[in-house]
């Protein structure tokens, strides 16, 4: 199956934040999983780095309730998607 969309790490950052968009963002993923959805290899390290700044720059996150990368992929794998490495995709 040939993905339907890239996903961008602020759709999952916004999801895992719930901020302004969580809600579109969320209804994006649910309503598009089963239509194939890619994103880039870096996108946990850029969720992560976005959660940090919540926690850190912007205090809209505890401290005490930040997470890392290796908790975000925890989470994918949990919700039942699937993680793969695709070293010859193509986006444009």
């Amino acid at each position: 199956m040939k993905p339907a969309y890239v996903v961008d790490s602020s759709v999952f950052a916004s999801i895992i934040v719930k901020d302004e968009f969580h809600e579109k963002a969320l209804r994006f993923i649910m309503d598009n999983a089963k239509r194939g959805l890619v994103t880039v290899d870096i996108a946990v390290v850029e969720t992560a780095n976005a959660l940090w700044k919540h926690v850190y720059l912007l205090k809209r996150i505890p401290e005490d309730t930040a997470v890392d990368d290796a908790w975000i992929e925890y989470e994918i794998r949990r919700r039942g998607y699937k993680i793969a490495y695709v070293p010859d995709a193509v986006v444009y």
